[in-house]
């Protein structure tokens, strides 16, 4: 109960969601990265085998996919219109097609509706945020006594909403996990689980603050202070396993995944969704068993969502390499690099805190999907109870992928690299006081255009 308050299900693919025969559907509110194929819109995933395996109908015909997998947008259905949804899995969707191997959901039409509906919604949470607002009107008119018209306009807003963790009940997020059981071995007695589900499950690999990876050297599994004046040693969690064959780099409990619950995201937030659709159809009796239809469709579904807090990533294989003349290095660490005669240290760092957003931190995502489709057909009642139906379509989709504040880690890197300059001390990149070549600056990749592509990867 506590879950579905804050998912109230105001459109149709967070509603059919919520039924057992749905697992993983993608909705548009939950947003998604911006150079997937399922970005910004709500594709329907019956049994978890994935949104191509699972058929969509409008009224027993097939819709325009929104991408190359077939998948469609149900964001772009007229819901004013939607007299019953039949869901249809097990065994029997196999009669659809391979691309029904997940099961069917048919969304059935009322085309015999006559009269004016209009229906209005709002909300928003009780801390302020996440509000939304959603509009539906429908139309139907009988002409006579063979011609029917029915349309319908809906519009849907969300407003983008993002919650701090310490805001937050700290057990309604206890970050559930798996955890290598440092006990296991091979050949382990039976019923040894080699691995243990933990609450407060955290990574060992990387810190918030920064951690410092470099086996051998003093420094190793040491973490930077919050200020950056110094570094204090890595906590393990009350559960450890640090890696290794058959191992996970993660932890459970202690200060380090208290930390990472306020840094990885812990809160809740959700994508701005602006969903718009008109539809109209008519049907015309050409007798007691024959009636041809014809109808167009246009959806356009648009999902924005900003980057969490959370999203600043300097870990594998974006990892930062600190030289021993970093103007910013402490002067301890310094001086354990000096004693070793070390040139560089390796840094892991993942997660930011609220307020105190760092680089990557503020990327915008906008996916914009829009579908249009026109159709005619037929449908004939024959002899000894045997039907007839027939129907041409024709349709188009899009699908517009905007980022925004995208990081350019080889830049990020290069401002990273900062040295005092030997003529007047001052602190200056480190790219600042070299002149390339041609040669060296066509190798260089920002010439070669090479960004982060942790969104596509």
């Amino acid at each position: 109960g506590e879950l579905a308050s804050f998912e109230p299900g105001g459109t149709v693919a967070e509603q059919l969601d919520a039924l057992p025969q749905f697992f993983g559907t993608q909705s548009a509110q939950r947003g998604g990265g911006a150079l997937f194929s399922s970005a910004g819109g709500s594709f329907l995933n019956m049994r978890s085998l994935g949104a191509n395996r699972t058929l969509v109908l409008l009224d027993g015909s097939r819709m325009v996919p929104a991408d190359k997998a077939g998948s469609v947008n149900v964001d772009t259905l007229p819901t004013g219109l939607i007299r019953t949804i039949d869901v249809v899995t097990g065994g029997a969707s196999a009669a659809y097609g391979a691309d029904a191997l997940g099961g069917v959901t048919n969304f059935v039409l009322d085309r015999q509706f006559q009269g004016l509906k209009v229906t209005a919604g709002t909300g928003i949470s009780e801390v302020g945020d996440g509000d939304r607002w959603n509009l539906s009107i429908a139309a139907g008119k009988q002409f006579g006594e063979r011609l029917n018209v029915i349309a319908s306009y809906d519009e849907k807003f969300i407003n983008n909403f993002e919650r701090a963790p310490e805001d937050l009940d700290p057990d309604f997020f206890q970050r559930w996990g798996w955890v290598t059981n440092p006990a296991w071995k091979p050949g382990a007695a039976a019923g040894t689980p080699q691995r243990l589900t933990l609450p407060d499950v955290c990574s060992s690999a990387h810190s918030p603050y920064g951690l410092i990876n470099v086996p051998g050297s003093a420094l190793n599994r040491t973490k930077f202070l919050a200020d950056g004046s110094g570094v204090t040693p890595f906590v393990k969690g009350d559960v450890t396993n640090l890696g290794g064959a058959g191992g996970t780099s993660s932890m459970s409990g202690g200060p380090e995944c208290d930390t990472a619950n306020l840094a990885f995201g812990s809160g809740l937030d959700g994508a701005e969704v602006v969903n718009r659709n008109a539809f109209i159809g008519v049907q015309y009796e050409l007798s007691d068993s024959l009636r041809v239809f014809g109808q167009v469709l246009a959806g356009r579904s648009e999902s924005n969502q900003k980057n969490h807090f959370s999203g600043y990533s300097m870990q594998t294989p974006w990892q930062v390499t600190v030289y021993r003349d970093n103007a910013f290095l402490p002067a301890s660490v310094a001086a354990v690099m000096d004693a070793e005669n070390r040139t560089s240290i390796r840094v892991e760092k993942l997660g930011s805190f609220w307020n105190d957003p760092e680089i990557g931190a503020l990327e915008e995502d906008r996916n914009v999907h829009t579908t249009q489709s026109w159709s005619v057909g037929f449908d004939a009642a024959l002899p000894n109870g045997w039907d007839l139906s027939g129907n041409w379509q024709s349709g188009e989709s899009q699908r517009l992928t905007q980022v925004y504040n995208k990081v350019r880690v080889d830049r990020m890197f290069l401002g990273m690299d900062a040295v005092r300059n030997p003529a007047n001390g001052a602190i200056v990149c480190r790219v600042q006081l070299f002149n390339p070549t041609p040669a060296q600056l066509a190798a260089s990749p920002s010439v070669q255009g090479k960004i982060d592509s942790r969104s596509s990867t």
